[in-house]
């Protein structure tokens, strides 16, 4: 029904979502939202992106045999202030046990569109330590 609802729409589907999900919406510049609309109007896209969210339930499911054992590897959780901000790294302790946090100002969820550079930074300094 989703796709239905959809299709032929996805350019005002993409800008509600940059705009609802973002701190700064102009940081999706027009050149990059043509491309995600070029790339979301493209064949079974559309579909396979709602399937992405429909599929959390089954997701949880199988997850459950996975989540027995927390990964012992260094896991970085970046979230934008203007959104999730420290809700990522603390949803990563139920399946890590070294987690780290990161909070990218300046941003929503499209933090590397929205700050980009702040962004580098923190995953240059994650993976220097890891």
């Amino acid at each position: 029904m989703a796709e239905f609802a959809f299709r032929g729409r996805e350019r005002e589907l993409l800008t509600w979502f940059f705009w609802h999900g973002s701190c700064n919406p102009a940081a999706i510049i027009p050149a990059h939202l043509d491309e995600y609309v070029d790339q979301i109007a493209k064949p079974g896209a559309l579909r396979a992106g709602i399937e992405y969210y429909a599929a959390v339930w089954q997701d949880i499911e199988i997850n459950k045999k996975n989540m027995q054992r927390k990964l012992a590897i260094p896991v970085l959780g970046v979230g934008g202030r203007s959104n999730a901000g420290e809700i990522v790294g603390k949803a990563l302790t139920i399946v890590a046990e070294r987690v780290s946090t990161a909070v990218v100002e300046g941003a929503g969820h499209w933090v590397s569109d929205e700050n980009p550079g702040e962004l580098s930074r923190i995953l240059l300094e994650f993976l220097a330590e890891a």
